[in-house]
This record gives C-alpha cells, sequence and structure tokens, in this order.
C-alpha cells in the first residue's frame, strides 16, 4: 500500500478526533472568556449596589451619627442598582432576559448595621390575581445572642448592643463600655470576649441566612425550568470576615449557562466602604473631663462614649496625652 493510502485512512480515521478536540478547545475558550467577563459584571454591580446603600433616605441618618456604621442604609437603591448593573453587562436587555437571569441568583444579602437583609426568590399574586415569581426582601435576621443564664445580647457591627440581663428583668442598649456597668451580664464585662462572640454569632446569622435561602432557591428555580441544583459555595474565611467589617453586599450567580453544557458559578462581596473610625472615651480624672481614643490602652472608667474628638470637645472634655 502506497504511503498517500496510508495517509488518506490516517486522516480519516483521527480526522473526526482532531475536528472534535478543536471544538472542545474553541468551547473551553469561550467559555473561559465569558467567565472573565461575568467575573467582572458581577463585581461591579456588588461595588455600584454597596455604593448605593449610603443614599441614604434621610438626611438625618447620614453617617456620623452616634456611630460610623449606624447609617439608614437605601437598600432598595441597592437592590435596583445590582440588578440595573448587572442586567447590563449582562448584555440582558429585556425584561424576560432579566426573569431568565434572576433565576440563576439565589440570593444577595445586605449585610446591615443591626442584621442582614436577604433578597431573594418568591412568589405572590398581585392585584389581577396572576402569580408573580420575582426577588423581595425578606425580614431582617437580627445578630441575637443568648447566654446559658437566659440573657440575650442583639448585636452590630460595632461596639452597640440591645441587651437583656434576665436577673434584672432589664432591657438597655448602648456602647459596651457605657451599659456594662449597669447590667449583670458576663459577656459585656470582658472586651476580647465579647469580640469573639459578637463575630461569631454575626458569622453564623449570616451564613444560616444565606445557605437557607440557597437551598430554597432550588423550589422556585425548578418551577422555572431551571435544572441546575444550587447550593452554598464554599467561601475562604478572609471573605466571610470581610462580610461583616462593614455594612455590604455579597451576591451569588450559579448554574447561568456558558454553552457546551459549562455554567457559571461566581460570588461577590462590595463593601460600602464606611471607614471605620475610632471611639473615643470620656473619663474623669481628678475632677478634670479627659478623653482618649479607644486603643491607647487606658484603663479608666468610661463614662461617655462619642463617635469622634469634637464631639467629645464640645461636651467640655480635654485630650488625655
Amino acid at each position: 500500500m502506497k504511503i498517500t493510502n496510508f495517509a488518506i485512512i490516517f486522516i480519516l480515521i483521527l480526522g473526526p478526533f482532531w475536528f472534535s478536540l478543536q471544538v472542545k478547545g474553541n468551547q473551553i475558550e469561550k467559555s473561559d472568556q465569558l467567565s472573565n467577563r461575568y467575573d467582572q459584571a458581577l463585581t461591579i454591580s456588588v461595588d455600584d449596589a454597596a455604593k448605593s446603600l449610603l443614599t441614604n433616605v434621610k438626611q438625618d441618618f447620614e453617617s456620623g451619627y452616634g456611630s460610623d456604621k449606624n447609617t439608614s442604609a437605601n437598600r432598595t437603591e441597592a437592590f435596583n442598582t445590582f440588578f440595573k448593573t448587572l442586567s447590563l453587562n449582562f448584555n440582558v436587555e429585556n425584561p424576560n432576559g432579566l426573569g431568565v437571569l434572576q433565576a440563576y441568583i439565589p440570593v444577595m444579602a445586605i449585610v446591615d448595621y443591626k442584621g442582614i437583609y436577604i433578597y431573594a426568590m418568591d412568589e405572590y399574586k398581585n392585584a389581577e390575581n396572576v402569580l408573580i415569581r420575582e426577588h423581595v426582601e425578606m425580614p431582617m435576621k437580627p445578630y441575637v445572642y443568648k447566654d446559658d443564664q437566659g440573657n440575650m445580647i442583639s448585636f452590630t457591627l460595632d461596639d452597640y448592643v440591645i441587651a437583656y440581663d434576665k436577673a434584672q428583668d432589664k432591657w438597655n442598649e448602648g456602647f459596651r463600655e457605657e451599659i456594662k456597668d449597669s447590667l449583670s451580664i458576663p459577656l459585656l464585662q470582658n472586651a476580647e470576649l465579647f469580640e469573639n462572640v459578637r463575630r461569631t454569632t454575626i458569622l453564623n446569622v449570616v451564613q444560616d441566612e444565606i445557605e437557607y435561602y440557597i437551598n430554597r432557591h432550588n423550589t422556585y428555580a425548578k418551577r422555572l425550568g431551571v435544572t441546575y441544583r444550587f447550593t452554598m459555595p464554599v467561601l475562604s474565611g478572609e471573605d466571610w470576615q470581610n462580610t461583616i467589617d462593614d455594612i455590604g453586599v455579597i451576591s451569588f450567580v450559579q448554574g447561568y449557562p456558558l454553552g457546551g453544557g459549562d455554567t457559571y458559578n461566581n460570588y461577590a462581596l462590595g463593601g460600602s466602604r464606611i471607614i471605620k473610625q475610632h471611639d473615643y472615651y470620656g473619663t474623669v480624672i481628678d475632677g478634670i473631663k479627659y478623653y482618649y481614643r479607644d486603643d491607647e490602652g487606658y484603663s479608666y472608667p468610661v463614662d461617655e462614649v462619642f463617635p469622634n474628638e469634637k464631639e467629645a470637645v464640645k461636651k467640655g472634655y480635654f485630650p488625655l496625652d
């Protein structure tokens, strides 16, 4: 048999295999390009949503009143901004396309000052008795901790708490340093333990709520014809910690088709970038009112807590040098 005949047979046998590899390679490259584009789109959308949280509903609640993180977060604006930016960057240009995209977004969460808000798929009938399936805001889940003695503390993203003293049958609220001596709750007496329990409690609430609503999304996704199984993704410890450092947004996209059987799965975090400032403690030493920053290591009794030096000076306090 001539060499040319061998070559023809070789091509006939291996040609389809080479072609299949080429097609697969092109599909992988296309999927990678789309994934990178969607990564950027999701990040931009979450960042835009986080920034819009500070478009406050009422001027009186602008940051700087009492706590740097206790703002009136504009959740509706954040929600609308997220989906507007995401649909634009995913090249979704009509309501039907947006509905399809939302089917692959199990959760958008806003980690707020006193609790977490979840935006997830739900269904209801409108005024015309038409069944509607769309993302809606779920009730806020507060960061609540209860100890073995029945004491209860509702944490925030800083040291401000709402606490119930079981022994005294008494409620109080304020910064830990301000109210710890008026209550018999052991956790309030230990700053380091308080911080550890506070962060752990908030993380547990955030994780549990997100996992619950991601799993719940499977019911609605199935009704929309989505066969993908939505599950809680693995986030790094650093990412989880970052979610509770400030008011912010976290969102997930899962199972979004890339073509060729591939799907897009990712999440993004966006902080509102409310820079955490130090608290300033007011104390009285030898009849003179002084203030000092919370990280200066003094152990003087705290009479008042201020968000900045200006407020301390207004109350007649002098810097403790």
